[in-house]
């Protein structure tokens, strides 16, 4: 596997299944047009891996392919873009050769490949919107913010919060913040701290590993001064008289 018919987003890894082969086994990938009655040597893009003959499983991430006999230290690598493919296994013969094809008796070598093409697909562009606060809000000191978000495909599940003040850095509002999955609604719980009082604040979420995925509120919130209130007079200590009025 695959076998045909399965999806694989690049990057997100996949896992090859072969089973079979006589003392040494080359897996690799194959473009969607190679048959099993054909030579397929002019069919195949590159290879993955080299192994031993068994039943085994490797890892392969999508896009990444090598010269012959497979991905290591020294060899060169390549990407393949989305499509449709097959995987392509070889092997040894009962005489320990190893040939896709033999031009001069025109047989085929030890090989088998999926039986259908799989898809290749990209991996989806990771997002974040920020939901609320978002503009025309008004807080004081002490207030209990929830901060949301919205995120698609954020691998590393973890986000950077920031404080925005007439749009640059103001403070950290909180880093790393976890995600429960990488796509999702989620939010995050902040109480006001003292702040200059002002019109011009707003919220910046960031992918915590790649800070270029980003966003901000779309409008700014106002952070305003706690209302006060002071008597001055009578203070204490005063004597008044009744009926008299003081001012």
């Amino acid at each position: 596997s695959p076998n045909g018919g399965e999806t694989i987003v690049q990057g997100q890894g996949t896992t090859l299944h072969y089973s079979g082969g006589n003392f040494g086994l080359y897996v690799g990938i194959a473009a969607e047009t190679a048959t099993m009655n054909a030579d397929p040597s002019d069919h195949i893009l590159g290879w993955v891996w080299s192994t031993a003959p068994g039943d085994r499983t490797i890892g392969w991430d999508g896009k990444t392919l090598c010269g012959f006999p497979g991905c290591n230290s020294t060899t060169t690598k390549w990407t393949i873009g989305p499509g449709k493919y097959k995987v392509i296994a070889s092997s040894h013969n009962e005489f320990g050769k190893t040939y896709l094809y033999d031009p001069a008796t025109g047989k085929l070598g030890n090989f088998d490949l999926s039986d259908a093409p799989f898809s290749v697909v990209p991996a989806p562009t990771p997002t974040i919107t920020v939901v609320s606060p978002n503009g025309g809000e008004a807080y004081k000191h002490g207030d209990a913010i929830t901060i949301t978000w919205e995120a698609k495909s954020i691998a590393s599940k973890l986000v950077n919060i920031r404080l925005l003040k007439a749009g640059a850095f103001y403070t950290t509002i909180a880093s790393n913040v976890p995600q429960s999955a990488d796509s999702g609604l989620f939010l995050y719980n902040w109480t006001v701290p003292t702040l200059t009082p002002a019109s011009d604040y707003t919220i910046e979420i960031s992918d915590a590993a790649n800070s270029s995925v980003k966003d901000a509120s779309d409008g700014q919130f106002r952070i305003a001064a706690n209302a006060t209130l002071q008597i001055y007079g009578p203070n204490g200590g005063e004597t008044a008289m009744r009926g008299f009025s003081a001012l």
